[in-house]
């Protein structure tokens, strides 16, 4: 991936290194910033799944991020994910959780895990769905460290002051943890209501820092953190006005997006905005090439701004990450 990036910057060369795959629209959760499991889609079959894994290795994608819906509910996740790491790629997951004591087998072989985790059991429950806060803790003590695991805060105006809780939790079960604002557009994504205030998500963002600053097990790197905490366009999460502390946006150049039901986007936060092309009638290589450029110049998507941080070749946010994903040697 680094030689990709570093060809990019230095020669402009478009090549995919990372794709986001969305495996299924199903869920068995009920979130209300997510209107993904309301979609009427055809959904990929595990035959074309497995074709497009082989296509992107092809294509020399390195890094493969799973999501959905409820990803562990395809019963041939074990199988998707196998495939990639076949292929020699850095595989994740999204999941909220429910279905991870019993599908451990399937994904053992992760190279992380990401577990939505919104804060205390009134607030996370409260954003989900009652039951879920017990059935996320049981999924993080189910794994119990045997791969490592990640969570994934969306904060919203009911859980925004969170984030002290989040990270004790974060030591305590010795996971590491990611935060993000809502940013998925309509139709997959939540109503601007469920917002907090700007000057709420600056102080929490701040507070985020500061914590990250202290040695708190934070994953999203300095950078995206202040990114947040000074964006000035909420409830818009992008915007065509300003760059705004990214140095170039590499959505469609060096990473993408992959729909249900194959059809590719630069990013997920363009889903249903912009044109797409279908990568199993054209090929996943082909449908890239193809991508349209972007007019926005910056967003507050947590993959997107890390990502871009990254295939910039943004030293501070590259050795931030570098640690985060290099396991220790007792830990192999």
């Amino acid at each position: 991936m680094g030689s990709g990036a570093l060809n990019a910057n230095l020669f402009g060369v478009k090549r995919p290194l990372s794709v986001m795959l969305s495996v299924t629209n199903l869920c068995n959760s009920k979130c209300v910033y997510c209107d993904i499991p309301s979609r009427k889609q055809r959904e990929m079959t595990p035959e074309e799944i497995i074709k497009l894994i082989d296509e992107m290795s092809e294509a020399g994608v390195q890094k493969l991020s799973l999501w959905g819906g409820e990803p562990l509910l395809r019963k041939d996740i074990g199988r998707i994910i196998g495939r990639a790491k076949e292929k020699g790629m850095y595989v994740n997951c999204d999941s909220n959780g429910y279905l991870v004591p019993q599908k451990f087998e399937e994904i053992k072989d992760l190279d992380f895990l990401i577990l939505s985790f919104d804060g205390e059991k009134t607030n996370h429950d409260q954003n989900r769905e009652p039951g879920s806060f017990d059935k996320i803790i049981r999924a993080v003590e189910h794994v119990n460290n045997r791969i490592p695991i990640w969570t994934l805060t969306v904060l919203t105006k009911h859980n925004i002051n969170s984030v002290d809780f989040i990270v004790e939790k974060a030591r305590e079960y010795g996971f590491k943890t990611m935060f993000q604002v809502p940013y998925h557009p309509q139709g997959i994504g939540a109503p601007a209501s469920l917002f907090a205030t700007a000057e709420e998500y600056r102080k929490a963002f701040c507070r985020l820092i500061e914590m990250k600053n202290d040695g708190a097990p934070i994953i999203s790197s300095q950078h995206y953190l202040r990114v947040v905490a000074d964006w000035s366009f909420f409830p818009d999460t992008t915007t065509e006005k300003s760059k705004h502390g990214i140095p170039k946006c590499w959505a469609g150049k060096l990473f993408c997006n992959i729909d249900t039901n194959g059809d590719m986007y630069p990013c997920s936060p363009m889903i249903g905005r912009v044109k797409s092309l279908n990568c199993l009638e054209l090929g996943f290589e082909e449908s890239f090439r193809r991508i349209a450029p972007l007019s926005c110049r910056a967003c507050v998507s947590a993959c997107c701004v890390e990502a871009n941080l990254v295939f910039s070749l943004d030293f501070l946010t590259i050795q931030e990450w570098f640690k985060t994903t290099r396991r220790k040697t007792d830990d192999r």
